[in-house]
């Protein structure tokens, strides 16, 4: 397994041919935060957008959104609004009678 160097993605297979997805360019103009990003198609570009834009402060998983613009490798440019949500994950442990407190 290894990693493209151009896009990114994980190669899980040594003797499959790679693509790269098509580049989009996605940024906010209110904040001048844009980024070049790998992706099949325009929502996954701004998904990924959100996901990097939002690392910081999250305020995109506390209910905030915000507005970016998708261009093409073509010029064709979109608006998108991208939000996000926190998913709690919960984890379950069984403990055998012949465990004491301590390895609870």
């Amino acid at each position: 397994m290894h990693q493209c160097k151009i896009c990114e993605t994980w190669i899980y297979c040594d003797n499959l041919k790679h693509v790269c997805p098509p580049k989009w360019k996605v940024w906010d103009e209110e904040i001048d935060y844009e980024l070049d990003i790998y992706a099949i198609d325009e929502e996954e570009a701004v998904t990924k957008f959100a996901e990097e834009w939002d690392q910081d402060d999250h305020s995109l998983l506390q209910g905030d959104h915000v507005v970016v613009t998708v261009k093409s490798s073509e010029g064709v440019e979109t608006k998108w609004k991208a939000t996000g949500e926190a998913e709690p994950t919960y984890y379950a442990t069984k403990i055998f009678a012949t465990e004491t407190k301590e390895d609870k």
